[in-house]
């Protein structure tokens, strides 16, 4: 749940080719997983680089600090290398995520 705001900025796939880039921000994100409610604010930004799109995520505040980075080409699954860390007085209530 939450709020999801999109900028693309000349993103674009043609060719073969993926380029420009975007931002996402998510705010006031929640799961149906957990009661803690809003997980947090999060922002992705993506870069195409001719033959995929990368990624990357940040937290930009919240009781779920989520981060990482990815890459994504035409025909294949998305690959993501990313952490999730609860502030510590969420642990327990955010230990099934």
């Amino acid at each position: 749940s939450g709020q999801m705001q999109f900028n693309l900025d000349g993103l674009g796939w043609g060719a073969g080719v993926i380029k420009g880039g975007g931002q996402v921000l998510w705010q006031d994100a929640g799961s149906t997983v957990t009661r803690v409610h809003p997980l947090g604010n999060y922002y992705v930004a993506l870069h195409g680089k001719g033959d995929a799109l990368e990624y990357s995520l940040t937290t930009v505040g919240g009781k779920l600090d989520l981060h990482g980075n990815g890459t994504w080409r035409p025909g294949t699954y998305p690959m993501f290398d990313g952490q999730a860390v609860p502030l510590p007085a969420q642990r327990e209530e955010l230990a099934p995520l």
